[in-house]
């Protein structure tokens, strides 16, 4: 049997319990005062409304470095990308199974569909054999001459929709990238050096 004693022991330690949550005697609320709460609150508001304006700085002063037109960052080799389609070196197939050479055919097709001619219309109608030169102004968007699809005759997949497959004599695709530092002036004053002399 629990003695007299006890009784207010226990209702002294739940009182203390739920004070530690809301003291009605003090006014605080998990052992602050609505002013310590409204500094400590105003403190970390500030701090990361700081902490935001550091991030958006630095974020800005990091877009300011980067080109539109140039990659930021390049293959280690200088010599420019070389792009091959279907996208693998090893290249496994038995041409009398449209099945094992269907994946080539349709990354073939898939690549080939922005070089339409509905899609190259938007492009300029470059002279060949000649060095297309770009403006060097910043704001204008880079340029690129037609490449028609019908010009890879064979491997156009206009003709032979299976690129060659379905006979034993698969096509495949080197595209070279836009070589972005490409040191034009020099190599066009000697190309024309050359053609004077002869």
């Amino acid at each position: 049997m629990a003695s007299t004693e006890d009784k207010p022991a226990n209702k002294e330690n739940t009182s203390s319990w739920k004070d530690s949550f809301y003291n009605p005697r003090t006014g605080e609320v998990l052992g602050r005062t609505a002013s310590s709460w409204a500094l400590i609150l105003l403190f970390y508001l500030v701090f990361y409304c700081f902490l935001a304006g550091m991030f958006a700085l630095t974020m800005w002063v990091l877009l300011l470095t980067l080109d539109d037109n140039v990659p930021r960052y390049r293959d280690r080799v200088p010599s420019p990308g070389l792009v091959i389609r279907p996208n693998s070196l090893d290249i496994h197939f038995n041409k009398s199974d449209p099945q094992k050479y269907l994946q080539y055919v349709q990354h073939l097709e898939s690549f080939l569909q922005r070089y339409n001619d509905t899609e190259q219309e938007k492009n300029l109608d470059c002279p060949r054999g000649d060095y297309f030169m770009q403006d060097d102004t910043e704001d204008e968007a880079k340029k690129a001459c037609r490449f028609k699809r019908g010009s890879l005759s064979l491997c156009s997949g206009l003709s032979d929709t299976n690129f060659g497959y379905s006979e034993g004599r698969p096509c495949v695709l080197l595209k070279m990238n836009r070589v972005t530092t490409f040191p034009q002036s020099q190599t066009l004053k000697k190309e024309k050096e050359k053609t004077q002399f002869k």
